[in-house]
């Protein structure tokens, strides 16, 4: 069947009331990570190239560019795309603005990186959506087929790290910071495609399964898929398994009742202050650190760092050549990025748009922001009839593009296996016997 497409019912830009309630809320969110980095980050964190150096030029630079990215992002309600893009603006856009004119960081970059995020917001809202059935097949598949594909691979994934690997240690189930260290240094996978599956279950599988729960109110379903994640971070000591849960139910929730944007820079506002406040009256500067250093600032200051190497004559490109499936390709270092950048391997959080601009520069940055627009556009047609079962599946391949590149999310990160899981839960039959359009 050759290709469909249909135009875009609204593509002109608007500015609704809810579009300029969602821009205070931006600029609240603001501030609050503008006072912590001064009052908090900058303080405490100053020795880990977490600098202050004011610059008010960029401060109107920052306010304008965020300003007509606030207007310019999606505003669709239950689109994958559009909460694609608002938790990108949100996580990755804002500190990023925040961080240039706090610290006079490299201006050339800023407005590449920026300008990359405004190329895929158009992409998504201009482009042509591909026609839903153009990717149909026919609805022979019964729900069986999902739930085998889903539970093979997740079964594959348990059975080998449970061989593989120790017991978990009382002190990785109570979060002490030694213990889930030396885990995470321990853990074996067998093989690397297995390490390949235990992201995809994390990432992709247990999301699909707890917002299906959701939705169709088998919470003992979406418990399980809680539990499951549990159990890989008690094996794997990765400690973003335990947030997914959280993360995909407050997106589901929040999407159901077309509030997502508004809720989720309300709910992050207020949990920093409040994390600030018990930091004032306890001293106490882990949790506020954690969230207000590492989420927001740390990613910004890295993605400076990667432009400021990459961008000296001496120091070429990667050209994909940490991507490792590219022929022909190899990087032109004897060491890794990480190590390039700070001499050390923890310095990893290399977000999509640092990351495109260490392969191949500006045409790097051009080029992996119009790829994203593309896919973007891809998901939210494969997703026209199941968009809040898509929202709850993508929430977390897309957010780990604030650490990833788009190569390694597309694999590692699990957007393509979500997208697989999409489609085939599009073509199948009812999952549970009821409406098979769930939005």
């Amino acid at each position: 069947m050759p290709l469909q497409f249909s135009l875009p019912r609204n593509p002109q830009l608007t500015i609704s009331k809810q579009r300029v309630y969602e821009i205070k809320l931006i600029f609240c969110l603001k501030s609050v990570l503008v006072y912590l980095y001064v009052v908090f980050v900058h303080k405490y964190f100053d020795y880990l190239w977490l600098p202050l150096d004011i610059s008010h030029l960029k401060l109107f630079e920052a306010v304008v560019v965020l300003t007509v990215l606030a207007v310019f992002v999606p505003e669709r309600q239950k689109s994958p795309a559009s909460t694609g893009l608002k938790i990108i603006l949100m996580i990755l856009i804002l500190p990023l603005v925040s961080f240039y004119w706090l610290t006079d960081a490299p201006r050339l970059y800023f407005y590449q990186a920026t300008m990359g995020f405004f190329i895929t917001c158009l992409i998504v809202r201009s482009a042509p959506q591909l026609a839903a059935n153009s990717f149909l097949i026919e609805r022979t598949f019964g729900r069986e087929t999902i739930l085998s594909i889903c539970l093979g691979l997740s079964g594959l994934a348990f059975i080998t790290i449970f061989l593989l690997n120790d017991p978990p240690s009382l002190g990785v189930v109570l979060l002490d910071s030694g213990a889930v260290a030396a885990r995470r240094d321990a853990v074996d996978f067998g093989h690397p495609i297995i390490g390949y599956v235990v992201n995809w279950h994390a990432r992709v599988i247990a999301p699909f399964f707890l917002t299906i729960g959701i939705l169709y109110k088998r919470y003992w379903i979406s418990g399980m898929a809680i539990v499951s994640n549990a159990v890989l971070y008690s094996y794997t000591s990765d400690t973003f398994y335990l947030l997914i849960p959280l993360m995909v139910f407050f997106t589901v929730i929040s999407s159901q009742r077309e509030i997502f944007f508004p809720f989720t820079l309300k709910a992050t506002t207020v949990g920093l202050v409040s994390l600030y406040l018990f930091h004032v009256f306890t001293g106490h500067i882990r949790l506020l650190g954690i969230f207000a250093r590492r989420i927001f600032f740390v990613p910004a200051r890295i993605q400076f760092d990667y432009y400021t190497f990459f961008s000296k004559p001496e120091n070429p490109y990667m050209k994909l050549g940490e991507v490792g499936f590219v022929p022909f390709v190899s990087s032109p270092y004897n060491s890794p990025s990480p190590l390039l950048i700070r001499g050390d391997i923890a310095w990893t959080s290399t977000a999509y748009l640092s990351d495109a601009y260490m392969n191949l520069g500006v045409l790097g940055v051009l080029g992996f922001s119009i790829a994203l627009g593309v896919l973007l556009v891809i998901i939210e047609s494969i997703s026209r009839d199941v968009p809040i079962v898509a929202i709850g599946v993508f929430v977390t391949p897309i957010f780990s593009l604030m650490n990833h590149g788009l190569t390694t999310t597309f694999l590692t990160g699990g957007i393509f296996f979500a997208v697989f899981i999409i489609l085939l839960y599009y073509n199948s039959e009812d999952l549970f016997s009821t409406s098979h359009s769930l939005s």
